[in-house]
């Protein structure tokens, strides 16, 4: 049988690698926090793409001080009694603005994922 082993990839040291070698990218980003993707590109591009991006970011974000990476919010499913599917997906990363699908169609909606999770609520009860 045969045994495979799957490499640690060594993010933190490539990281340092490149911030050491790219003193001007660094001064970018403290500048300007959003083109820190370039780092994680670059960490892709060594890893040859076996780096998980998500972990990539995770480890730019600390390195730099930028604190903890923004995430989207959850999209929200609801069933209604009779079968109806409704979803309300986020449009932005703050989860202010949502779009709802519906058997009625689409709407946006603008307000938190928990405004959202009322407005399809009430089109349910409305429908009742």
């Amino acid at each position: 049988m045969l045994s495979l082993s799957v490499p640690t990839l060594p993010i933190n040291a490539i990281l340092d690698k490149l911030i050491a070698d790219n003193p001007n990218k660094v001064a970018a980003v403290l500048d300007k926090p959003t083109l820190n993707g370039w780092f994680v590109a670059q960490v892709m591009k060594e890893t040859g793409g076996q780096a998980d991006p998500n972990d990539v970011m995770d480890f730019v974000h600390e390195k730099f001080g930028l604190g903890p990476v923004p995430r989207w919010p959850s999209t929200i499913n609801v069933v209604s009694p009779n079968g109806d599917r409704y979803f309300a997906r986020p449009l932005n990363i703050d989860g202010s603005e949502w779009k709802l699908i519906s058997p009625n169609g689409l709407e946006t909606f603008n307000g938190s994922g928990e405004e959202a999770r009322n407005r399809i609520q009430e089109i349910i009860d409305s429908r009742i």
